[in-house]
């Protein structure tokens, strides 16, 4: 039941299959997780299946996604769900020279939290790229969508048991231009830091605006 599939426009297709996992920010840790045939829905469908699990009556969460989830009947259905769609908007050219309409306008850009949930979500290839390099991601040993599903389930999990290290430090450090930052960047590179992250004048002052978020900065 493996379906051919193209990752990107010039690239081969191949039998394939789609794994999803949803990460909650604070952590990092992986929350939810399904396989499921690939086609250009599946991504969307399985968003949506996932957070219905997760959604809580009463209280609304939000959901950072990219550019792909941009679609009006996925933001509809999130919506419905009592979730917020922090997805990236998708108002690039087309090939005929249009340009596309977004399903998301700034009554949520506008918002400080939709900026945290697009920083925050790229935090979710951290559990691909350990499930590709030390879980079994990179290449299935199962045939079937259910032995397939089972199989890379494991990593997600054995991924929120990696041990945290013993001992661990935080490092801030201001320059005065974003091109001294990055000039900066090998020589800071030679510690083998956990992680580097860049965050400009603006997003800092942004979360300051914040209150609940102004006593930690």
């Amino acid at each position: 039941d493996a379906k051919l599939y193209r990752k990107a426009a010039g690239r081969e297709a191949r039998l394939s299959y789609m794994g999803h996992v949803i990460m909650e920010n604070r952590n990092g840790l992986a929350v939810a997780g399904k396989v499921s045939q690939a086609d250009g829905t599946a991504e969307r469908r399985a968003s949506e299946a996932m957070l219905k699990r997760k959604a809580r009556r009463g209280r609304r969460i939000t959901v950072g996604e990219d550019k792909a989830y941009d679609t009006k009947d996925h933001v509809a259905a999130l919506r419905r769900l009592n979730v917020t769609p922090h997805v990236t908007q998708n108002d690039a050219l087309t090939k005929t020279g249009r340009r596309r309409t977004s399903a998301i306008d700034k009554r949520t850009t506008r918002h400080v939290g939709y900026r945290i949930s697009q920083s925050c979500r790229a935090m979710v290839e951290c559990i691909f790229g350990w499930g590709k390099q030390h879980g079994t991601m990179r290449k299935t040993k199962h045939r079937g969508i259910a032995a397939i599903g089972g199989g890379f389930m494991v990593n997600p999990i054995a991924f929120n048991l990696v041990p945290l290290p013993k001992m661990t430090a935080l490092c801030v450090v201001h320059f005065d231009s974003v091109a001294a930052a990055a000039e900066a960047t090998p020589t800071i590179l030679e510690c083998k830091p956990a992680a580097v992250e860049l965050i400009d004048a603006i997003m800092i002052n942004l979360t300051r605006s914040i209150p609940a978020y102004a006593r930690q900065l």
